[in-house]
């Protein structure tokens, strides 16, 4: 997680803690926000926000919500989540007119997530079997054990090198393009 800028509570000034960040995330309807906030680049008023996240929420167009479904969320919007965000100072909400933006600290804030699904194993994971299947792989290697031995030290010091590129490269592009709330795919409204 990557934390810049800073943050006006008050007559203090200071940077969010981790504490922060993950306290404001820890709401799914927050991370919408963040999410929907981030992909607009000027402000957005309570009515098409609440909308916006009652569809996600319900998994439906965002025409197809009702008032009464809305209502519940605009309610909720107004007088909790979005108030928690502007304190922490990564929104601003203008409770007058209900224009919500990001603040110059909430558009430098990256919020990383890995979600992992059952058919798929976590980075963590990933990297620790690689390292491991090198590692084993170099040590059959060095006992002299076929068809390990097919290959020289210099050729496996390049397929461990090439595999630990790829691997990481294939991480970097996960952990920009995927893993960050108001990157990658919008929110679907229908599952």
């Amino acid at each position: 997680m990557k934390l810049r800028g800073e943050c006006d509570r008050g007559d203090e000034t200071g940077s969010l803690s981790k504490d922060d960040v993950f306290e404001v995330f820890s709401n799914q309807r927050r991370r919408l926000v963040f999410d929907h906030l981030h992909r607009r680049d000027d402000p957005v008023d309570m009515s098409e926000l609440s909308t916006r996240i009652t569809a996600v929420e319900l998994g439906v167009r965002p025409e197809q919500v009702g008032y009464d479904d809305r209502k519940s969320v605009h309610t909720s919007l107004y007088q909790f989540h979005l108030p928690k965000m502007d304190e922490a100072g990564i929104v601003e909400f203008d409770r007058g007119n209900g224009d919500i933006s990001l603040t110059e600290q909430g558009e430098d804030l990256d919020v990383y997530l890995e979600t992992v699904s059952e058919d798929e194993i976590p980075w963590a994971l990933y990297f620790l079997l690689l390292s491991t299947t090198m590692l084993l792989a170099v040590a059959a290697v060095w006992m002299g054990l076929y068809p390990f031995t097919l290959f020289g030290y210099r050729e496996w010091a390049g397929i461990v090198s090439v595999a630990s590129f790829v691997s990481s490269l294939a991480y970097l592009y996960s952990s920009r393009y995927e893993m960050r709330l108001g990157v990658g795919d919008v929110p679907s409204y229908e599952d």
